[in-house]
C-alpha cells in the first residue's frame, strides 16, 4: 500500500487469537510479534480504518479498535489495531499455529502496529533477524 514503509518486527503486551485466518490482539498479558510500518501519509489512516472495521464513535466495541501504545520492543509509541471487546474470539495464537504445522498451511499474517511520519527508529528487526530472549512467552513470526 502506498504511503507506508516496512520498518520491521516488533514485540506488543497482549494476547494473539486468529479468526477465520485473520489474526488479532487483544489487551491481556502476553507477548506477542508484530509488524511495524511507517506511516508517511495521513490519508492512509483513513484507508487502515476502514479496512480494520474501526469507527472512533462506538470506540473498543467495534470490530477493531485503534490505540496508541508504547512497543516492548523497539521502545517507540505505535498505533496497534486491537479486537473490538464484544468480537467472540478465535483460537489462542499458539494453538492456531500448532494446527496449523499439522495440518501443513501456512500461517497467517501478523497484526501490524504503524508508526507515524519517517523518522529513523533503532532497534528493529529485519525479516529473519528476530531472536527473542528466553523465558518470554512469546509468539514467532512466520
Amino acid at each position: 500500500m502506498q504511503g507506508l514503509r516496512f520498518y520491521g518486527y516488533g514485540l506488543l503486551r497482549g494476547l494473539g487469537f486468529v479468526q477465520r485466518g485473520y489474526p488479532g490482539v487483544i489487551e491481556q498479558p502476553g507477548i506477542v510479534v508484530v509488524e511495524v510500518y511507517a506511516v508517511l501519509d495521513e490519508v492512509v489512516w483513513e484507508i487502515l480504518d476502514r479496512y480494520e472495521g474501526y469507527n472512533p464513535t462506538i470506540g473498543t466495541r467495534a470490530h477493531f479498535y485503534r490505540k496508541q501504545v508504547k512497543l516492548l520492543r523497539p521502545e517507540i509509541c505505535a498505533s496497534v489495531y486491537f479486537l473490538g471487546r464484544d468480537i467472540p474470539r478465535g483460537l489462542p495464537w499458539r494453538e492456531y499455529m500448532e494446527a496449523a504445522r499439522c495440518r501443513a498451511k501456512r500461517p497467517a499474517r501478523i497484526k501490524p502496529a504503524a508508526v507515524a511520519g519517517n523518522q529513523r527508529i533503532p532497534g528493529f528487526w529485519r525479516r529473519g533477524e528476530l531472536s527473542i530472549p528466553a523465558g518470554l512467552n512469546a509468539f514467532r513470526a512466520p
